[in-house]
């Protein structure tokens, strides 16, 4: 029995009514008076508590003051972690792909034949059973191209200064189809060639390397200076193979047809000719 008696104590102290009065400490009127238990007290103090973490969870979910939380990162550094995962991919993607090309280099210095790249992750080709035999096509295509160079024309007996530019002989720096013509209306100051990817891209004309880079919009871009205040320009490459300062000759293979940057469509090679600092239509001077 003296346990029922202690709950109904319990809960009977609870339900217990307190006066709270506040009086004018100089006229000792009573200013406010309220009538509480310890009961009510309690809800009161739970409801307040409940009401103040509703408040701090809202505003921490739904406002920037959740950025001042440790370990919490702001949108700027989310999409900046984001933005060097995809560069850190892409670049990956990029070494894997040079890391095949000089394999094939290796490949065909030994005289194989360069690996495809579904089968470069396939693993190696047995080069033992291949036959490289010299056929009557490979004679015809070596003679063809010993015709062409016959009359390839060097640019070392053009005169420095004074010279029309009509009459230089301008080496095609890609032989493929125009996919795009000169426009300077719509800022394109070029001619785009397509053609079978990897395939070499050479100097228009002898000069010395005055850019060669990697650019966000053109990727692998090179500029070569000629005499004459000439400048040619090839974009969108897969690879460079001369640096800054090094001097080429025309026919001389600069670089890579690719597809490197954000503005290609496709694997071409975006050529440009500048004369005094002016764009010129490399149709009228060229034959792709």
């Amino acid at each position: 029995m003296t346990a029922p008696k202690k709950k109904r104590k319990f809960w009977d102290r609870l339900k217990l009514k307190y006066r709270i009065t506040i009086y004018n400490y100089s006229t000792l009127e009573e200013v406010w008076v309220q009538n509480i238990s310890r009961m009510s007290f309690f809800s009161l103090v739970g409801f307040l508590a409940t009401l103040i973490a509703a408040i701090v969870a809202i505003l921490i979910i739904f406002t920037p003051i959740r950025e001042f939380i440790p370990g919490y990162a702001d949108p700027v550094m989310r999409r900046t972690l984001l933005m060097n995962t995809l560069k850190t991919d892409s670049i990956e993607q990029l070494l894997r792909q040079q890391e095949q090309y000089m394999e094939n280099l290796k490949i065909i210095m030994n005289g194989g034949v360069p690996l495809e790249r579904d089968t470069a992750k396939k693993g190696k080709v047995d080069h033992s059973k291949l036959n490289f035999k010299k056929t009557t096509e490979d004679s015809l295509f070596v003679s063809q191209i010993e015709q062409e160079e016959r009359y390839t024309i060097s640019m070392s007996d053009v005169r420095k200064s004074g010279t029309d530019i009509n009459k230089l002989k301008f080496f095609p720096p890609l032989k493929g189809m125009v996919s795009n013509h000169f426009s300077p209306s719509q800022d394109h100051y070029g001619t785009d060639i397509v053609s079978a990817e990897n395939q070499v891209i050479c100097a228009t004309l002898n000069g010395t390397v005055v850019m060669a880079e990697w650019t966000l919009e053109t990727g692998y871009v090179i500029q070569i200076q000629h005499d004459n205040n000439l400048l040619s320009v090839y974009k969108h490459n897969y690879r460079l193979l001369k640096e800054v300062g090094e001097h080429v000759r025309a026919g001389e293979a600069i670089a890579i047809l690719g597809n490197s940057g954000e503005q290609t469509t496709g694997p071409h090679l975006h050529f440009e000719l500048w004369y005094n600092g002016l764009p010129l239509n490399p149709e009228n001077y060229i034959v792709f």
